[in-house]
């Protein structure tokens, strides 16, 4: 009797554990996260590829890029917003570890670009003559910091995160 008992209390430890490991290898266990996090992945593409260049380009005045960076930073920041609460919804680890390295590049990039407009948007009037003096050097170190972001947003969207139907 002790013998057909611990028999059964094994198959069905063996029952659960087996379908317990096929469900996790199923597919995503929450589609609709999984469609928004492929969502803000393509809005961080579209601020990677097209909004960055343009605003980082020297051959705007520092006007036009206030103007564009006014414009599309709220956009921004939103996504930023998203990707941080899509990391703390997630179901796993690995889920909320993709959305946070992706919200941290988004928010490492809004902040060079914030910090480049402010730089180049400065009235070298009102500025004190160290400042003015260094501001070219900050102005390309500003640059570089843009490449750096954009670069490391770049690597974190590769693989690129597909959409899910």
């Amino acid at each position: 009797m002790v013998i057909a008992l611990l028999v059964v209390l094994a198959l069905a430890g063996w029952l659960i554990y087996y379908f317990a490991r096929r469900s996790r290898r199923a597919g995503p266990a929450n589609p609709p996260w999984e469609a928004n996090l492929a969502n803000a992945a393509g809005t961080a593409r579209w601020m990677s590829d097209s909004l960055t260049p343009n605003i980082a380009n020297r051959a705007n005045s520092g006007e036009q890029a206030v103007r564009m960076w006014t414009e599309n930073s709220a956009a921004v920041s939103d996504l930023e917003r998203r990707l941080y609460e899509l990391a703390g919804g997630a179901t796993s680890e690995a889920d909320r570890t993709r959305a946070q390295q992706l919200a941290n590049a988004v928010s490492d990039l809004r902040g060079a670009l914030d910090n480049d407009v402010r730089l180049r948007s400065a009235d070298v009037a009102t500025l004190d003559p160290t400042a003015a003096a260094i501001r070219p050097s900050l102005i390309q170190d500003s640059a570089t910091a843009i490449t750096t972001a954009r670069a490391r947003l770049s690597e974190v969207l590769q693989p690129p995160i597909p959409p899910h139907s």
